[in-house]
């Protein structure tokens, strides 16, 4: 299963509302993966206060050609 919010609907508290981890948990799911960028710092709080962890920074590179 994948979702994400699309940019118009950001910052409305979607994560929580769409509650996400426990729809994963009752279709079967037993391992959730989430990203953001972490300037995103309200994103990261919500995903660390729903009870992710952080594994591993990436660095993300924009093309402008």
């Amino acid at each position: 299963m994948a979702a994400r919010t699309t940019e118009t609907h950001r910052k409305r508290g979607a994560q929580q509302a769409l509650k996400r981890v426990e729809r994963a948990e009752q279709i079967g799911c037993s391992i959730v993966v989430s990203e953001t960028l972490t300037m995103l710092e309200h994103s990261l709080r919500n995903l660390l206060r729903a009870g992710f962890r952080e594994v591993y920074d990436k660095e993300v590179y924009e093309w402008n050609a």
